[in-house]
């Protein structure tokens, strides 16, 4: 009777255990997947950045919400779309990469700054109780979304470097 229990309740945990496949998934998957970082999602493939994201890291992305795009100026999205802006598109998405894993419990407390993909600093101020985690002027409203190669915070506003 106990080794039936036994095998009953290995059984269960090997059903309820996420797969290795089920839990690996990249940045840009992980992005796809999450619903309101479609315009996210969108911006990425169209600047090309995809395989960098895809690439080993570890990767830090401070990604606005779908909210976030919508508060910039209605045309500077559409524009930033376009092919002739592509090279503007990389710079605003990669100033939003750290090539660092940074975890909120990495990041609580400190008050720091991070270099992005692109060269430029990233400001990160947590040492203040009660505020949350500011990424420059924006605010983690959803820290740690998981992937293979790093993490995600959703942020509540457009980084501009």
């Amino acid at each position: 009777m106990r080794d039936r229990i036994i095998l009953l309740l290995l059984a269960a945990m090997a059903l309820l255990a996420p797969t290795a496949a089920a839990r690996a998934a990249d940045i840009v998957a992980t992005i796809a997947a999450t619903p309101n970082l479609t315009i996210l999602s969108a911006a990425i493939e169209s600047a090309g950045i995809a395989s960098l994201l895809k690439g080993p890291g570890p990767f830090t992305v401070f990604a606005p919400t779908d909210e976030a795009f919508k508060r910039l100026p209605p045309s500077a999205l559409t524009n930033l779309m376009k092919p002739e802006n592509r090279e503007q598109l990389v710079k605003l998405l990669t100033y939003h990469v750290a090539p660092v894993r940074l975890g909120a419990k990495d990041m609580d407390g400190k008050e720091f700054r991070t270099k992005s993909v692109n060269g430029k600093d990233i400001d990160i101020d947590a040492d203040d109780p009660g505020e949350g985690i500011k990424i420059n002027k924006g605010k983690i409203v959803q820290p740690d979304l998981a992937a293979d190669n790093g993490v995600i915070h959703e942020i509540n506003r457009v980084l501009l470097p």
